[in-house]
């Protein structure tokens, strides 16, 4: 499957875009795609994104290298 990104920095974010995009598989079957919205008229509103956004990222290689390690593909209704 294909998928397509796109950002751009908005209105009132004069720097850096504040927002944060995970896009990262989770095993064969499982892919992790989340969007951590940073408000502009926050005063760590990036830190925050990203934090989550790296935090969701981790979790997602840990349990594709588990899945890799124990050769068995995880079933989603068992989490």
């Amino acid at each position: 499957m294909k998928i397509y990104q796109l950002g751009h920095i908005g209105k009132f974010q004069f720097t850096h875009n504040e927002d944060y995009l995970v896009s990262e598989d989770a095993g064969r079957s499982r892919k992790v795609i989340a969007v951590m919205d940073g408000c502009s008229s926050g005063s760590d509103s990036h830190f925050a994104s990203t934090l989550i956004g790296k935090l969701l990222r981790k979790i997602a290689k840990q349990e594709a290298y588990l899945e890799f390690a124990l050769k068995k593909p995880k079933d989603i209704k068992a989490q």
